[in-house]
C-alpha cells in the first residue's frame, strides 16, 4: 500500500504505469505467469486479506460484505479508465487503488455495519446492492438504517430515551452518505437511492427534535399533557411522510401550524 501512495501520489504516476511497474516485481510476474482463473484467485484472496487488515473486520459476515463492496468499487474505478479491457483479469495495484478512491464511504459502511447489527443481516440478503459494476451498498445500508429508525413506541420516556439514542448514533453516518461531497462522486444507482435516504432522514430528524423537546420528560410536567403532545407527534409524522424537506413552503407551513395548535392545547389543559 505504501508503495502504491507513493507511486501515484507522490511520483505522479497513473494506475496504468503503476501496474506496468508492479508486473515486473517478483510477485506480479509470478501472478502474470498463472492462468486467467488463479490470477483472479490470487486477486480476490488478496482483496479479502487487504480489508480484513486495512479496516481491522473480525466478523466473517462484515468481511463478506465490505469484500462485495470494494469489488464494486474497484468496478466502478475500471470503468472510468477507458484503457482497461473489460475481459482483463483485475490485478492487485487495482485494490489499492479503489480503496483509496472510496476509502470515506467504505468506513462509513463499516460504521453503519458496526452501529446497527441487524443492518448486515438486511444487506446479506440484498444481492442487487452487494454486486455490480458501482458501489451502492453504503446508500442502501443507510436506506435500511433510516428504516430502522421508524420510531414503533414513543409512549413513555423510556422508549424515547432509547428511540432518541439511535437516531443520535446513525446521525453522522446518514448524514455523511446525504452529503454534499458524497453527492457529487455518486453514480447514477446511488444517486436514485440517496434521495430515499435523505427524505426519510429529514423527516426522522425533525421528528426527534420534536420528541426530544415537546415529548420527553412531559409526564414531570404535567400529566395532562401527555395526550395531547402524543397526538401532535402523530400529526408531525403524518405531515413529514407527505413531503419532509422543510425549505419548501407547504411542509414548513404545516410544522409551524402543528407547534402553535400544540402550545394553544396546551395552554387550555393547564388554565
Amino acid at each position: 500500500d505504501e508503495l502504491w501512495v507513493h507511486a501515484l501520489q507522490r511520483e505522479g504516476h497513473t494506475q496504468s504505469q503503476f501496474e506496468e511497474f508492479f508486473r515486473k516485481t517478483p510477485l506480479g510476474r509470478y501472478i502474470t505467469k498463472a492462468d486467467p482463473e488463479m490470477q483472479a484467485e490470487f486477486f480476490h484472496r488478496y482483496l479479502q486479506d487487504f480489508i480484513s487488515m486495512t479496516m481491522s473486520v473480525t466478523c466473517q459476515e462484515d468481511l463478506q460484505l465490505l469484500c462485495g463492496a470494494l469489488t464494486c468499487c474497484v468496478n466502478e474505478l475500471r470503468l472510468r479508465h477507458d484503457d482497461v479491457m473489460e475481459k482483463e483479469v483485475t490485478s492487485l495495484p487495482w485494490v489499492h487503488a479503489a480503496y483509496h478512491e472510496f476509502k470515506n464511504r467504505l468506513q462509513n459502511l463499516f460504521r453503519m455495519i458496526s452501529i446497527e447489527p441487524q443492518l448486515a443481516q438486511v444487506l446479506r440478503g440484498n444481492t442487487h446492492a452487494r454486486e455490480g459494476d458501482e458501489l451502492v451498498l453504503d446508500v442502501y445500508a443507510a436506506v435500511a438504517c433510516v428504516e430502522f429508525l421508524e420510531p414503533q413506541a414513543l409512549d413513555t420516556d423510556g422508549q424515547r430515551l432509547v428511540w432518541l439514542r439511535q437516531v443520535k448514533r446513525l446521525q453522522v453516518p446518514i448524514e455523511l452518505v446525504c452529503s454534499e461531497e458524497s453527492l457529487r462522486h455518486y453514480e447514477e444507482r446511488s444517486m436514485v437511492m440517496v434521495h430515499r435516504v435523505q427524505t426519510g432522514w429529514n423527516r426522522i430528524f425533525t421528528l426527534s427534535l420534536f420528541v426530544e423537546h415537546m415529548l420527553l420528560g412531559i409526564e414531570a410536567v404535567e400529566k395532562k399533557l401527555k395526550p395531547l403532545v402524543l397526538e401532535h407527534t402523530r400529526g408531525l409524522c403524518k405531515v413529514l411522510e407527505k413531503n419532509s424537506d422543510l425549505k419548501s413552503e407547504k411542509p414548513f407551513e404545516a410544522v409551524i401550524g402543528i407547534l402553535k395548535a400544540c402550545k394553544d392545547g396546551a395552554m387550555e389543559c393547564i388554565l
